[in-house]
């Protein structure tokens, strides 16, 4: 079974500490109308991972990952308000600050941990990066070689007679009477058949199982949104007074712009199995020291009466349309990757701004804000792709990846 994802989460929250705001009633001492006071900007890291690990910089096997950081950044400004209403005289000297912006604005909420949105993304990925499937290049490149030098077999059956009437002949009469030379050129164009084949079949096992590690990246996507209006107020010179002598009017708006940019990339290493596809693969393979003999010697009647029976090419010819065909069906089973992630991270800034304080004897502005939300993404690949479930292979496709050392228990 797979691992269980493991689940971290901490606050982390901006705090700012207020002083108290004092109060002198006519002459008598003063005293705390609003005692200190500290007030936070709520924010949150939160991390579901499965066993993710890196090597040399890159992922090679792990689960889902997903975490998201949230975070403030609140610049004050130190002032000091004075106000009288009634008898009533209010001081205040600290840090003033943004308004802190409500939830409901949309930003401040936690993401969702669903990733599913990135199945089709990784799937776009793939089709970019992937190389040619080695089992269909395997299938036409043997087509080729049997299509294109069609070399009929009981052709080759009678190569034996035509060898044994020449090795009965006199030279000077064998090219004119026996056809000796289109014989040995027949032999020849058969034997680079067979050699041509079996090195396509020799390279095709070959790189069964070697990786080829790919890696592709979309182009990052931005969006600017600007002069949202939330609310009209002051900026905050302590989170529970409203003292109306620090304040002038009905405050000022506060509005928020967002930016917003999203970068996905995609990094895979792929492979195949190449199907034996019974012992004809095997004996294609094994066939090709008989073919080679007929090159770089000078051949004569009794050379080539050597060389028979003429079972290494009529048994290579009967075997490879077999192999053709097994090659061409294993690669229904498409290519198979031994790990793929395709990775997102989104990353949402809201910059709240004020054109004043909307505080009485106070010139300027208070600092800009921002609360700042990050989220991260990685969703791993089945060997046939993203959005495809072990639960529904094929036992042909569950073969390739037991073949491969391919597995999902992590």
């Amino acid at each position: 079974m797979s691992p269980t994802p493991s689940v971290r989460s901490r606050d982390n929250d901006f705090i700012i500490v207020f002083p108290p705001i004092t109060r002198r009633v006519f002459e008598k001492p003063a005293s705390n109308f609003a005692d200190e006071e500290r007030y936070v900007w709520r924010g949150k890291q939160y991390t579901v991972s499965e066993g993710h690990r890196k090597t040399n910089g890159r992922y090679y096997e792990g689960g889902p990952f997903f975490t998201y950081r949230q975070h403030a950044n609140i610049p004050t400004r130190h002032v000091d308000l004075k106000g009288e209403f009634g008898v009533n005289e209010f001081k205040y000297s600290g840090p003033i600050c943004m308004p802190y912006i409500p939830s409901e604005y949309g930003g401040h909420s936690a993401p969702s941990e669903d990733s599913k949105h990135l199945n089709p993304v990784g799937a776009e990925a793939i089709a970019a990066v992937a190389p040619t499937n080695p089992n269909a290049q395997t299938g036409v490149a043997l087509g080729e070689v049997l299509n294109d030098r069609y070399i009929p077999i009981p052709g080759i059956s009678a190569w034996r007679r035509r060898t044994e009437i020449a090795k009965a002949a006199a030279g000077e009469y064998l090219n004119a009477v026996f056809g000796w030379i289109p014989l040995i050129s027949d032999m020849k164009d058969t034997a680079q058949s067979v050699l041509d084949g079996n090195t396509i079949l020799e390279n095709y096992r070959s790189a069964s199982g070697s990786l080829v590690h790919r890696e592709f990246a979309f182009p990052d996507s931005e969006s600017d949104s600007d002069g949202y209006a939330t609310l009209n107020g002051w900026a905050t010179y302590h989170p529970d007074a409203n003292v109306a002598s620090f304040q002038t009017g009905s405050g000022v708006p506060v509005t928020v712009s967002r930016k917003q940019s999203t970068r996905r990339w995609f990094s895979g290493s792929f492979t195949y199995h190449a199907n034996s596809g019974g012992s004809s693969f095997a004996e294609c393979l094994g066939i090709g020291s008989d073919a080679e003999k007929l090159f770089g010697v000078s051949l004569t009647p009794d050379l080539v009466w050597e060389l028979t029976p003429w079972s290494w090419a009529i048994d290579w010819f009967s075997n490879a349309q077999s192999v053709v065909h097994n090659v061409n069906a294993f690669a229904l089973a498409g290519l198979v990757m031994q790990y793929g992630y395709i990775m997102e991270e989104t990353s949402i800034v809201d910059t709240y701004s004020m054109p004043a304080t909307g505080l009485s004897g106070v010139t300027g502005t208070v600092p800009p804000a921002t609360y700042t939300t990050t989220v991260k993404r990685r969703v791993p690949a089945n060997p046939f792709g993203f959005g495809v479930e072990w639960e529904g292979l094929s036992p042909t496709q569950l073969a390739i990846t037991a073949a491969l050392g391919i597995t999902h228990l992590r």
